[in-house]
Formats: structure tokens, sequence, C-alpha cells
């Protein structure tokens, strides 16, 4: 009877991710693709725009906009930084489902290889993993205090690790200005 529980609670666990893995149209947006070649649909905004050529320099939209309405990745914000054209960063994040949809998207999905600290986990601590893997940087992070949490996954080409940093930096001078 024990062995039948077991086997039926691990053919959940096992459909539950290659659903979500079927479901979700997330290898639609992979470090590198060219942008114009996503046709991510009405969904995403272009946020902020290149001066110099007039191409996306971020876009935003919500992970319904390729997974459709889903109760464990409901509240999902993805944002992409784009370089050249190219997808140059994903930023997924969440303040609204505590339940580890972005690690579960990276190590269902993406295949980094994280691997939780349960005691911190127990501890309602926060949690940070870094992998550098491929030619990319993946970065997961669940902050939390008593009453909020932010959970957020940043998967980046170190192609353009260097830009990326001197947009950011250009973007707090231009926000403390």
């Amino acid at each position: 009877m024990k062995k039948t529980i077991k086997y039926i609670i691990f053919f959940l666990i096992a459909f539950h991710s290659s659903a979500f893995a079927n479901d979700c149209k997330l290898d639609k947006i992979k470090l590198l693709a060219n942008y114009e070649d996503l046709k991510l649909g009405p969904g995403f905004t272009v946020f902020n725009i290149n001066p110099d050529d007039g191409s996306p320099h971020i876009v935003i939209g919500p992970i319904e906009a390729l997974c459709g309405l889903k109760k464990d990745t409901g509240g999902i914000m993805v944002q992409l930084s784009i370089i050249d054209k190219k997808v140059a960063k994903i930023l997924f994040e969440t303040s609204i489902n505590n339940n580890r949809a972005l690690f579960d998207i990276a190590n269902n999905h993406y295949k980094v290889g994280f691997i939780k600290n349960q005691n911190k986990i127990d501890k309602k601590e926060t949690e940070t993993y870094t992998i550098n893997k491929s030619d990319n940087l993946y970065f997961y992070a669940n902050f939390k205090n008593e009453n909020e949490f932010l959970e957020i996954l940043e998967i980046s080409s170190n192609k353009y690790r260097e830009i990326l940093g001197k947009r950011l930096l250009k973007e707090e001078e231009r926000l403390n200005d």
C-alpha cells in the first residue's frame, strides 16, 4: 500500500512538472534570440527604446501571455533586455505567489541545477543561488521579511554583461539627477 502511494505521489509530481513545461511557451524567449522573431503578442510592451536605432531596450509582459492563466505562475512578470536586437537578459519577478515557481522554472525549464538550501527555507530566510553555465549567468533570489517577499530569476548572457552593467549605471545616474 505504501509503495502504491509513493508511486502515485511521484506520478503527480512528474506530471505537474511536465504539464507546465508542455503548456508554457517559455522556449520562445531564449538568450541571444532575435527580438524581431519572438512575436510575443500584445501582452508584452516595449518599455524603453534605443534612441540610436529605435529598437526596443526593455520589453515587459506577464507570464500569462506565454503560459496562459495558471494558479502556480500567476503574477509573474517577464522583462527582456535587448541589445543589438538580441535578447541579452531575461528577468522573471513576482511578489504575488510565494510558491517558489521561479525556482521550479529555473530547474525544470532551463535545467539550471540549483540545489535548494532547505535549512534557509525552513527558517524563512532569504535564499540566493548563482550558477554560471553555458556562457550564461543564472541568478535566483527569494528575498523575505516578516510579511513580504520578492522572488526573482535572472538569466543573462555573459557576452553582454558589460553592456548591461553600463546601462544600469546610466539609469541610476539618470534617476539620481
